[in-house]
This record gives structure tokens, C-alpha cells and sequence, in this order.
């Protein structure tokens, strides 16, 4: 069986989120508009968001949730946090995980790099953490990644 990377996202007419974002920050790039923002997990889920909305290199974004893109895994299916269209026409998905948390997620880890690996470049995942290596932020976390 070969991995590959495929572009299986699209943004379906309609938005599969059962609960929505109603907080005071404005999302104008998210695809289903900012009155049609997927519920946060958590609060760093919801700077996370910010900090793709605040980039001048994403084109629009999603909160992606259960139905729209996701990875197989050996136990099933990750939907990665964020998708976003970056300006130079890559794909970014983000993954927002606690430190603490990042030793039980190897398996979605391996599979997305996986499919970074195998896009020749088209696409990236960023695991962003919480404080993360060099105590960067998730913004500085993007930016490197973007880099690349």
C-alpha cells in the first residue's frame, strides 16, 4: 500500500460545525464566513485561530472539523485543528497540542508528516505547542514552518 499525498480538501457548500465561535475576535478569512466559525476547544485553540487570521500569508482558513479533511490513521480518522490556503498556493494544516499532550499523538504525527513528506513541497502540518521549542509562540511556530 503507498501513501500519497492527496488534495482531498474542499470546502463543502455546506458547513458541517454543530457549535459555532461566538466570541468578540473577528474572523473575515475564514472561509464560511466569521459568523460561521467551528466552536474552539480550548483557548489556545482560539489564538491558534488568531494567529492565522492575523497572517498576511493565509489566503483564507477553516476551522476544520469531523467530515472535512482528514488523515487515516491506525485507528481511524484525524482531522487536523485548522486547514488554511496559503498565498503562494500551499496547503497548511495546523494540529494545536498542549506539550503535555504530544507523546500520546505520535501515530497522528507520523501520518502527517507522511503527507507533508509526500507533497513535494504543496503542503505543510505545523504541530503547534503550546511553548514551544525555545519557548516560541504559535505565531513564531507558523511563521518558521511557512518558511521552510
Amino acid at each position: 500500500m503507498e501513501t500519497s499525498c492527496v488534495f482531498a480538501f474542499s470546502f463543502l457548500e455546506d458547513y458541517p460545525a454543530t457549535a459555532f465561535y461566538h466570541g468578540a475576535f473577528k474572523f473575515p478569512k475564514h472561509f464560511y464566513g466569521e459568523n460561521f466559525v467551528g466552536e474552539f476547544d480550548t483557548a489556545p485553540e482560539l489564538e491558534c485561530a488568531k494567529a492565522l487570521e492575523m497572517s498576511s500569508r493565509v489566503k483564507r482558513w477553516v476551522r476544520n472539523v469531523k467530515g472535512m479533511f482528514g488523515l487515516p490513521t491506525s485507528t481511524g480518522t484525524f482531522y487536523p485543528d485548522f486547514y488554511a490556503g496559503l498565498d503562494d498556493g500551499r496547503a497548511l494544516l495546523v494540529e494545536y497540542k498542549g506539550a503535555h499532550l504530544i507523546k500520546y499523538e505520535q501515530d497522528k504525527k507520523n501520518i502527517g508528516e507522511r503527507w507533508e513528506d509526500k507533497s513535494k513541497g504543496n503542503a505543510l502540518i505545523l504541530w503547534a505547542i503550546d511553548e514551544g521549542k525555545g519557548g516560541r509562540t504559535v505565531r513564531q511556530q507558523r511563521e518558521d514552518k511557512i518558511r521552510k
